[in-house]
């Protein structure tokens, strides 16, 4: 199912429809300023396990969570001065933080390595489902071989991207796709490993880091 939305002042409707979804374990696709995101609640143990299964097994070692703020990033994450400072500089925007994770969260997910993905977009879709749900959401780029798994991945990142919102409906166990007035750009994020006090990008992406 599709539901359109205007991103610059999503519906109400569409919106808590969105978070009473996720609550009960579904998976949704979202834009984000880089490309469509698939999300399910952080709150949720059905969702979660869904959407991990939605990913190759050599990418379930670090959850990304789309939170709204830095704020509510510290709840989830140890945050030292100096990268709050850093990640204030760069948010919202297509970035990917790697950070250490609270004990808590490390324990949830049954990571190995106590670290996360954290993503503070700029794109108020994403900020409206989450104010509506009332905690982060866990996120996985949608990518043309959760399609067709059997196909190679392609020599650039951004040819795995989805362009309009219907290409999405074959995801297996995708239960809504949100889209705005707009295609999703074919984007990927820049990725900042920020686990030390020393910032060290691991992609390049459409984030850009000023000198």
């Amino acid at each position: 199912m599709i539901e359109y939305i205007i991103a610059s002042n999503p519906d109400s409707r569409i919106v808590k429809k969105t978070a009473d979804m996720l609550k009960r374990g579904g998976l949704v696709a979202i834009p984000t300023d880089t490309s469509w995101a698939i999300i399910a609640s952080i709150g949720s143990k059905e969702g979660r396990d869904k959407l991990l299964d939605c990913m190759p097994l050599e990418r379930r070692h670090a959850p990304t969570f789309i939170c709204t703020d830095i704020q509510q990033t510290s709840e989830y994450c140890e945050i030292s001065d100096a990268v709050f400072r850093y990640i204030k500089k760069l948010v919202p925007g297509p970035f990917v933080f790697i950070l250490r994770s609270t004990n808590k969260i490390a324990k949830l997910f049954s990571l190995k390595r106590a670290e996360v993905g954290v993503r503070i977009p700029a794109h108020p879709v994403a900020h409206a489902i989450i104010a509506e749900l009332g905690v982060p959401l866990l996120a996985i780029t949608a990518r043309k071989t959760m399609i067709n798994k059997s196909s190679e991945p392609p020599q650039y990142p951004e040819e795995e991207l989805f362009d309009e919102a219907w290409e999405l409906e074959d995801i297996p166990g995708l239960d809504l796709i949100i889209t705005g007035e707009e295609n999703c750009d074919k984007k990927i994020t820049t990725v900042i490993d920020l686990r030390t006090d020393e910032p060290i990008v691991i992609r390049q992406g459409a984030g850009i880091i000023e000198k």
